[in-house]
């Protein structure tokens, strides 16, 4: 059952009971005055505010325990004396509990003196249970989004150092530190994160910000809180504990959930981006005949159960081989999706289908609100999907559908259709189409919008023919087509080619976004044979946008390592990842190539002004052998509303009580948005200052005007600001400052000025080969007592 959630404005958007209601008493309502009707609707969001809140509330059933569920987290969670325990929602009968995890408040106070917990009681009202720990009060409210756990200090505590709160950690899963002590994860025995601790956040009690982190201890982990003399109380710190990593499977064998996953936009107005899935070989009655699945985003992050799913009564169609957002198609500020259905007959045997469904207020349209297929058997009409935003311009977004076998001139040539949107919804029939004109290349077998590579305000297409052969066999190649106002530009398309034996190029196509921020879009093409030492392991490859359309040549091509088979099976753009103004992408590795067993993996790398790195910032493998996880990849969208976009990577393959059901898995904030301004460092006192660390140790980046650092706990603050891409100015309280880049000294040794506004610039060259590379701040803070030992890095960014 779906968590329930209900709308702000209940009136303009009901449950469907309630609608039905509403049209069985449709006589009486139409002779209500507007007065009453307003009344009844104040009622009726009362009393599902009610319910809602009924949903997440703490209930009592054996004294001083405190139970509630988590409908959109999947957790039950239980409070008493010694604190929080948490374990999966629903548990089978077959596996009994998975794991269960217990957390404690052991002990608070300053840095060295700490204070033992002493619990004088516990209590609920509503969603929040509260431990009352005399000097400190905790508590715990359920809400879509976690267990928002909090402390609070009442009073003030003596001294100086750092506060800290000590936290045990018991049970079945092992807690690690995640992003650099801003959040902890605590996965399973095959490296699953199963629960996530961060938003982690404190505050005086005249709403100041106050520096805080997480570190790991041997039997759980401490919050450490730089609040010193000048910190008013009470001081209050949060987390939140939820879900880790988002997953669902088909829980029937063979269906192959995730051989398609895809963004899907924001379907029902809500405000936050939903996900669809396909499971090509799902059965509904008839075998393999193929289902869709869609899971709407929240605040609390994707819900568990799908809230809409889809399908067709015919043996071997394949419904949901592949499935794609298809944008605004009718203009109704909801998003549509589309699926392709590929091998549906009618009449044609094979010649497929693709179903477009229409977003609203209550979701997607249960029935389709167009469908397109091919004349041509064995055409496989809908092996590839997308939607291919505005290529002329009109304000309705448009779908390519394609179709890789199709045979015209030449057998198995492939093609690729362009549909338009209207107000009426997607039109009949295609307004252009494509052939490869080259026997068995398999055009079409991936489509892309391409963004718009040129400027001109039309989106552009990419589609990729991965069997292409030109001047080598099966080197594979990929295409780009320019929008216009009239459609499709009747103009030369751009290409490209492998030039390598079978290396498949185009098997994968999307639109990168602007990674290099110079208002072009970019795109992103995968040969998952691509040649690397002799061995077919796999590339992706970046080509830059420009006035003048894509360029000829490759900025970027990277390909996996020396344990990855099929790098650049699955691309597609992250969205801005860390906040840096660049895009981001993901490119996956299923690593089925040998033997069908390896371990699939799927990486994100950052752009940034000189383009893309060269090592992913990111990167997450499957436990699993065999899985195909990594086979669809898809980012960009935020399904939680956090501002940061997530990624969805689906595995066909996996099997976990069925074999070959398949698994979606969902990934949140999984790389900190470079947004902090803050360098902080430890206090020092006399002759014998305090180290922050034996070795250099990495703060963080420097990007335009943003730097993501380490909120190392501290009682002095060293600010830095990026005042423009030749000039850094920095913020201390006084002393000495020495910084070299890689060794290289091109900044002169510089004494702050003592004053109300204490500061200096350092000019940064403007060379993009600086880009990625370290700087390392030396010096001492003189006078002051602070010493910044052995040097400190940040990477610098243009």
């Amino acid at each position: 059952m779906k968590a329930l959630a209900f709308p702000k404005s209940l009136c303009a958007r009901r449950p469907l009971a309630l609608a039905l209601l509403t049209l069985l008493a449709a006589p009486v309502l139409a002779q209500e005055t507007r007065s009453s009707r307003h009344d009844n609707c104040s009622a009726q969001e009362e009393l599902f505010r009610e319910i809602e809140e009924a949903e997440y509330r703490f209930s009592s059933f054996e004294a001083g325990v405190w139970v509630a569920p988590n409908r959109s987290q999947d957790l039950r969670g239980s409070v008493d004396r010694s604190g929080l325990e948490l374990r999966p929602r629903e548990v089978s009968e077959r596996d009994g509990t998975p794991w269960v995890v217990r957390m404690a408040t052991q002990s608070f106070g300053r840095v060295g003196a700490p204070s033992r917990v002493e619990t004088k009681g516990v209590a609920a009202v509503g969603r929040r249970a509260t431990l009352d720990h005399g000097a400190l009060r905790e508590s715990f409210e359920n809400a879509r989004r976690g267990f928002r756990h909090r402390w609070v200090f009442e009073d003030a505590v003596e001294g100086a150092e750092a506060l800290v709160i000590e936290v045990r950690v018991g049970g079945d899963l092992e807690l690690r530190e995640d992003a650099e002590g801003r959040a902890l994860v605590l996965v399973d025995g095959a490296g699953l994160s199963q629960l996530r601790i961060g938003s982690l956040t404190a505050h005086d009690a005249l709403g100041r910000s106050l520096p805080v982190r997480f570190e790991e201890t041997g039997n759980g982990f401490r919050v450490r809180i730089a609040a010193g003399r000048r910190a008013l109380y009470p001081v209050s710190v949060e987390d939140t504990v939820q879900r880790g990593i988002w997953s669902v499977e088909s829980n029937q064998a063979r269906a192959q959930l995730g051989a398609s996953v895809a963004i899907a936009g924001d379907v029902n107005g809500d405000g936050f981006d939903d996900v669809i899935v396909g499971a090509p070989f799902y059965d509904n009655g008839r075998a393999t005949s193929g289902r869709a699945f869609l899971f709407l985003g929240s605040a609390g992050g994707l819900e568990t159960t799908a809230s809409w799913s889809a399908g067709v009564i015919q043996a071997d169609a394949r419904f949901g081989a592949s499935v794609s957002a298809a944008g605004d198609v009718n203009g109704d500020g909801f998003g549509d999706v589309i699926v392709g259905i590929p091998y549906y007959d009618d009449p044609q045997v094979d010649g497929g289908r693709a179903h477009v469904y229409l977003g609203s207020a209550s979701g997607l349209s249960l029935t389709r609100s167009w469908f397109g297929e091919s004349s041509r058997q064995h055409a496989h009409f809908g092996a590839s999907v997308v939607g291919a935003g505005d290529v002329n311009g009109d304000g309705f977004d448009d779908v390519v559908v394609g179709a890789p076998d199709y045979s015209g001139t030449r057998r198995g040539e492939g093609r690729a259709y362009l549909f338009l949107g209207s107000a009426a919804g997607v039109e009949l029939n295609p307004v252009w189409t494509e052939e490869s004109a080259r026997a068995g290349a398999r055009f079409g077998a991936a489509v892309a919008g391409a963004g718009d590579v040129n400027g001109d305000g039309f989106d552009d297409l990419l589609i990729g023919a991965p069997k292409a052969s030109h001047n080598e066999e099966r080197e594979g190649r990929a295409f780009a087509f320019l929008g216009s106002a009239a459609g499709i530009s009747t103009a030369e398309p751009w290409a490209v080619e492998s030039n390598e034996v079978g290396a498949n190029l185009g098997a994968s196509v999307s639109s990168a976004g602007d990674v290099n921020g110079d208002g072009f879009a970019d795109v992103l093409i995968g040969a998952p044979n691509g040649i690397v030492a002799g061995t077919p392991r796999g590339k992706a490859l970046l080509f830059l946008g420009s006035t003048s359309g894509l360029q000829v040549k490759a900025a970027w091509e990277v390909s996996g390592g020396s344990q990855v088979f099929e790098f650049g099976a699955s691309v597609a753009s992250a969205g801005d990842l860390d906040g840096d103004g660049f895009d981001d992408v993901v490119i996956g590795a299923p690593n089925l190539a040998v033997l069908q067993n390896g371990t699939g993996s799927v990486s994100a790398y950052l752009g940034s002004k000189a383009g893309l790195g060269e090592v992913p910032a990111w990167s997450a493998t499957s436990p699993v052998l065999g899985d195909g996880f990594g086979t669809s990849v898809s980012g960009g969208g935020d399904v939680d509303g956090d501002g940061s976009p997530d990624l969805v990577v689906g595995s066909p393959r996996y099997s976990n009580g069925q074999t070959l059901e398949g698994r979606v898995n969902g990934y949140t904030g999984i790389l900190p948005s470079i947004r902090s301004a803050v360098l902080a460092f430890y206090n020092g006192l006399g002759s014998n200052p305090v180290c922050l660390t034996s070795t250099p140790a990495t703060l963080g980046r420097i990007w335009n005007s943003r730097i993501d650092a380490s909120a190392h706990p501290s009682a002095v603050v060293a600010l830095l600001v990026v005042r423009s891409e030749k000039q850094l100015g920095i913020f201390l309280p006084g002393g000495e400052l020495l910084v070299d880049l890689d060794s290289k000294r091109f900044f002169t040794q510089q004494t702050l000025v003592l004053g109300p506004s204490p500061s200096f610039e350092i000019p940064v060259p403007a060379d993009p080969a600086l880009a990625g590379t370290r700087a390392t701040i030396q010096g001492a803070l003189l006078g002051t007592g602070y010493t910044l030992c052995n040097g400190y890095d940040v990477v610098v960014g243009y």
